[in-house]
């Protein structure tokens, strides 16, 4: 991982917490989960810094939105708008794509407004959104664990092989081919 964990140091994700860790552990085990899973080179790249800008239930993200060029130009265009999409999307656009992903436009809550997001993009968010629930798992309150699985079982048909065998699992290293 060229470079990665020194700029998300630098950018304080070590002594933020997150779920019973640090954000950094978090965003690390996220991309290893990707990873795993098979994801392309971009999509799991978008796993390591999926939540530095804040995300709806995690507002206390390492970095502002107005550095979403350095963050380009330490992990590549595709994966920092896949990052950048991440924490932008609200929980209301979210769950419009699982009923007609092709047609959904998210809700940026950055910029207040929607827009026109493809099918392939959502999958990719579903996919992250689903590696961001497993990985905490094992960390978080048993409640809270059983809400966020139930709420992650919903993205099933929309995942890879690999990610929705986890998610049936309800375990993120589930990889039984």
């Amino acid at each position: 991982m060229p470079g990665w964990i020194a700029f998300l140091r630098r950018a304080g994700a070590g002594g933020r917490g997150h779920s019973e860790a640090t954000l950094l552990s978090h965003l690390v085990g996220t991309r290893e989960l990707l990873v795993a899973w098979g994801a392309r080179p971009a999509l799991s790249r978008a796993g390591l810094f999926h939540s530095v800008y804040g995300t709806e239930s995690f507002h206390e993200g390492v970095l502002s939105s107005a550095r979403r060029d350095e963050v380009r130009a330490e992990i590549g265009a595709e994966a920092e708008l896949l990052s950048y999409l991440f924490c932008a999307v609200t929980a209301e656009s979210l769950h419009e794509a699982l009923a007609a992903p092709q047609g959904a436009p998210l809700h940026d809550r950055f910029l207040r407004r929607a827009a026109p997001v493809d099918a392939a993009t959502w999958r990719d968010l579903f996919e992250l959104t689903a590696a961001n629930a497993l990985e905490q798992l094992p960390r978080v309150p048993r409640e809270l664990g059983a809400a966020m699985l139930e709420s992650t079982r919903r993205l099933a048909p929309h995942l890879s092989r690999s990610a929705a065998r986890a998610v049936a699992a309800g375990h993120p290293f589930s990889l039984s081919r």
